[in-house]
């Protein structure tokens, strides 16, 4: 019963992160997935021309570790990066900022990573806003590492209690 919890709260987070964009309808998906089916337009350039309101977009990997300064997420690099993807046809950008548990038992999650959480964030927040001036989407995939090697989607902390506590701390992550 309590693991039938992650993904809602997971599901439920992701929907509330929106940072000013709107999100998609249940209406918009299926015209989405129709508008993608059509052939592109002919030529080098028909990625870019042939978006037609449909998501086209990068993932960019997050660098940040202090052995990399002034790059990462709002960073010159970065916004380098944005302006290439939009140049190439972009509409999207998804981020993944990381925090870190022990092992899948664990309620406890670790909100730095390779660089401190207050750090991270101002950078995940400047880089929304660095997207969101090039006119570009931007998707959040927080990402959990699990120190133990062990697959994440096999978390468990065991019982309704540490489940609760595992949402709550996993809500800060946010």
């Amino acid at each position: 019963m309590a693991k039938q919890r992650l993904w809602p709260i997971a599901l439920g987070l992701l929907a509330s992160v929106s940072f000013g964009a709107e999100p998609l309808s249940a209406q918009a998906v299926p015209r989405l997935a129709a508008s993608s089916q059509h052939a592109l337009p002919p030529g080098e350039d028909a990625w870019s021309k042939g978006a037609r309101g449909t998501i086209r977009g990068i993932t960019v990997g997050p660098i940040e570790s202090s052995l990399h300064p002034k790059r990462g997420y709002g960073s010159e690099p970065f916004e380098r990066t944005l302006l290439e993807a939009k140049r190439l046809g972009s509409s999207w950008v998804s981020l993944t900022p990381f925090a870190r548990v022990n092992d899948l038992k664990s309620t406890g999650i670790s909100l730095s990573f390779e660089a401190p959480f207050a750090e991270t964030r101002r950078a995940i927040v400047r880089s929304v806003r660095q997207a969101h001036a090039l006119g570009l989407r931007v998707l959040i995939v927080p990402h959990l590492w699990v120190e133990s090697g062990e697959w994440r989607g096999e978390l468990d902390p065991g019982t309704d209690a540490a489940w609760e506590q595992w949402a709550h701390n996993y809500r800060a992550f946010f």
